[in-house]
This record gives C-alpha cells, structure tokens and sequence, in this order.
C-alpha cells in the first residue's frame, strides 16, 4: 500500500492549547512533511491543497519572533491576528487527520464518525449530492454512470493499488459501471474479469464483463460459494443494490482473502447492516481511509465503508 506518514513519530491527537508540541513545532513539522511530499512525490510540483497549507505557514513565520518562549500556542489566543487564528486552527485540523493510522477497526471508526464537524475543505451533504451532476447524471460512453466525482476518481486507484483479478458489481444499473470499470482495468494493462449481477441483464457486451441477472436477495442462488471458489483473488466486490446488504456481507465475508476489498456503496442508509455484520466479523475488516478521506472524510459515497479483508 502506498504510504500515509503521521506528522508526529509517534502519531499524536493534537488539540488547541493542550497538545504537547507548540503550533510552531507543529508547523514546521508539516511544512517538513509537505516539502518532503512535494519534492520526493510529486516531482516538486505542489497540489493546489499544498500551496494553501505553505501560504499559511508563511503567514505564521513572524511568530518565531514573537512566540519563541512561548511552549504551546492557541489559535484562540486573543494575540493573534484573525487570519493567523485561521492558519493555526487549520493546522491543528490538518496534523489531526494525517495523525490517524490508515487502516481503522470498523467500530472505532464509525464511533469517531459520529461525532465528527466537518472541516473547512469538506463539502456539506448538498454539495456532495451535487457531484453526480445537477441536470443530468455523470456519463460514460453516452450511458448515465451514477458515480460521483470524487468516486470516479478513487476507483481507478483502489484499483492500480490493488490489483485486482475480480470485480464483481452487485446492482449493474444500465451497465456504464462496468464497462467503465472494465474499461479502467484495459487502460492499466490488468487482465481481469468482471462480474455484473442485476434483476435486469443490461443490453451491453463487453469481453471483460459478464452479466447476470439474478435477484440479490438470493446471493446464494445467483452466486454460490462453488462458483466463487474458482474466480482469482485478489478480489474487488462492489455492493451497489440497496437490497440484502447484510446477507451479501455474510455471503462474502468467509470467501474474501486478505487483501480482497469489500465496497458498500451509499453507505449512508446502510449503516444498521453495516454495524450488525461488523459486530461480529469487526476483527476480519479494516477500514482504509486512503480512500474513504482522500478529499477529506468521507468524501465519497462509500462512508466508511471501503473495507479490505486482513
């Protein structure tokens, strides 16, 4: 897996005027990270998120003059400049989210989800809702995709990274995913198959796709654990039906190998199902945050739902 370094060895929680290092400590150990990331990564060209992070470092820069005996800073202090409070406030946020580990037990990421605000480059609900598209729904190959923006983006990562040997997508809709997903997999040179199971067969033929029609509410009919047994691992089972998501994570769950991903898409409404599998099978799964907060939070359709087998 690609690497996710905390800011801090060992990794903190920093927190306003509590944390043990001081906000100028803080400060130049992002902007370490930052220039190490940009530099050894990017080939020295910084994102758009990176330059804002470096403007506000600079803009804290006069405070090694000012503060230096200072051993923590708040971004409350009433000695600071609005625009400063708004640095070191988004400073603390930014070392918060790099301090978790990448891969988290399901409960205890749901738990910290549950009381998570939502940070100032997150979009709220609506916005997110948005990224499907307004007037009309996103396209591939002049068919409706029904994948936000930030999915469509992710995909092709989880996918590089992983490398799978299956897909299999349960709800095919139109069938654009698959074939995008097939397509995906083409562009990267990765000879793979995938799986499309609906109630209704798309009308689409595709080399790398197989569709089936069958009714999810009986997974075990439509794919039985014999005919799993004998599809290549590593595994990238997609759950888009919003039928049965519970008998499908069951179905699944002793099949997948570590390394296998297991993704509930529109996890919003799916959380009962997900909590009830997780309460006993939470050891088999982690959640990987690579994916699910790449943008920020759960910025994607698949709130913390992108679980890989270990």
């Amino acid at each position: 897996m690609p690497p996710h370094p905390p800011i801090c060895d060992p990794p903190t929680e920093p927190s306003a005027g509590t944390n043990s290092e001081s906000l100028l400590e803080l400060a130049r150990a992002v902007e370490s990270e930052l220039r190490e990331k940009i530099g050894s990564r990017q080939g020295g060209i910084p994102t758009f998120f990176d330059n804002v992070l470096l403007v506000g470092l600079q803009g804290l820069r006069p405070l090694n003059h000012s503060q230096q005996s200072a051993s923590v800073v708040s971004p409350d202090d009433p000695g600071l400049s609005w625009q400063v409070s708004d640095v070191a406030r988004m400073l603390l946020d930014y070392a918060r989210v790099r301090s978790h580990p990448r891969l988290m037990a399901p409960g205890r990421r749901l738990a910290e989800s549950e009381t998570h605000e939502r940070l100032p480059w997150e979009p709220d609900p609506l916005q997110l809702n948005a990224t499907t598209g307004i007037a009309e729904c996103l396209q591939w190959r002049g068919l409706p995709l029904f994948k936000s923006v930030f999915d469509l983006a992710l995909y092709p990562m989880l996918i590089w990274d992983a490398k799978p040997a299956t897909i299999v997508e349960l709800g095919s809709g139109l069938g654009a995913s698959a074939v995008w997903l097939a397509d995906v997999l083409r562009a990267f040179g990765l000879h793979a198959h995938l799986y499309s199971v609906d109630i209704r067969r798309p009308q689409l033929n595709d080399p790398d796709v197989t569709f089936l029609q069958g009714n999810c509410f009986e997974i075990e009919r439509v794919l039985s654990a014999g005919y799993l047994a004998g599809l290549p691992h590593p595994w990238l089972v997609i759950e888009d039906m919003h039928v049965n998501t519970l008998g499908v994570l069951r179905h699944f769950a002793d099949l997948l190998q570590p390394g296998d991903y297991f993704v509930v898409e529109d996890s919003r409404s799916k959380q009962s199902a997900i909590r009830e599998f997780m309460a006993d099978r939470e050891a088999d799964f982690m959640v990987d945050t690579r994916y699910t907060d790449f943008f920020g939070r759960n910025v994607t359709c698949s709130a913390d739902s992108i679980f890989t087998r270990v």
